[in-house]
């Protein structure tokens, strides 16, 4: 019978940095603001991760004793899905940590170590709608809706936590910073140089210093530098 909690960790998402050898299972993510296959789970991320428990049953007890948040809320279930961007803070130790990718594909941690920066997030515009009264809600990439009208699709917007606070845009346009986050590039902070228009059987491309790709592979991250300290730029302090 399978185990409709848990998945064969062979068959665990790429995102996950756990060693598949070993045991058999894994913990499923719960329904959340992240994709299964875009994230990981919390009580995966103290244990694998970040290494702060030495078992999953460590990890599930501080997470229900409510001493862990993401982006400055306070998440009691251990499935609860952590993705691209999403800062993890662990109570009881003072230490913030954001997710981003490593260069195989996978969700890495960087230690936030200036409070001021982990009370702000980055977020991908993923969907944009019209609401009643005509004003438009804005779908960031980790489900946040916020209402804006300056922003469009593909572009990245700094906010506050966890009020959700507008505090600057980032345009996907010529000149900026580009995080990539698929693809054998994934990791790397490049300057968006370029579009490449779509044919009938290709979609528009974005061009950066040394490839082209699609919008959905890339995230606005600032302008003449990162707004925000990534794997990429952490040892550049």
């Amino acid at each position: 019978m399978t185990n409709s909690k848990s998945k064969k960790r062979l068959s665990a998402p790429k995102t996950r940095k756990i060693d598949k050898k070993s045991n058999t299972w894994t913990v499923k993510s719960a329904p959340g603001p992240h994709q299964s296959q875009e994230s990981v789970p919390i009580k995966t991320a103290l244990r694998d991760h970040l290494k702060i428990t030495e078992n999953g049953k460590e990890a599930e007890k501080i997470v229900k004793e409510g001493k862990i948040q993401i982006d400055r809320k306070t998440i009691r279930d251990p499935k609860h899905p952590i993705g691209f961007m999403d800062v993890v803070t662990i109570k009881p130790m003072e230490k913030h940590y954001r997710a981003n990718y490593n260069e195989q594909g996978k969700i890495d941690f960087t230690e936030i170590k200036d409070e001021e920066e982990a009370k702000h997030k980055l977020g991908r515009v993923n969907k944009k709608q019209k609401k009643k009264g005509g004003k438009t809600q804005i779908t960031l990439h980790d489900g946040k809706n916020i209402i804006n009208e300056e922003l469009e699709t593909g572009d990245a917007v700094k906010i506050s936590l966890p009020e959700k606070e507008v505090e600057k845009i980032i345009k996907l346009k010529e000149g900026n910073q580009a995080y990539i986050t698929s693809g054998k590039h994934a990791g790397e902070i490049q300057e968006i140089t370029g579009r490449t228009p779509g044919t009938s059987s290709r979609p528009p491309l974005i061009k950066l210093e040394n490839i082209e790709t699609q919008k959905e592979n890339i995230f606005p991250i600032g302008e003449k530098e990162p707004e925000i300290k990534t794997n990429t730029n952490k040892d550049k302090e």
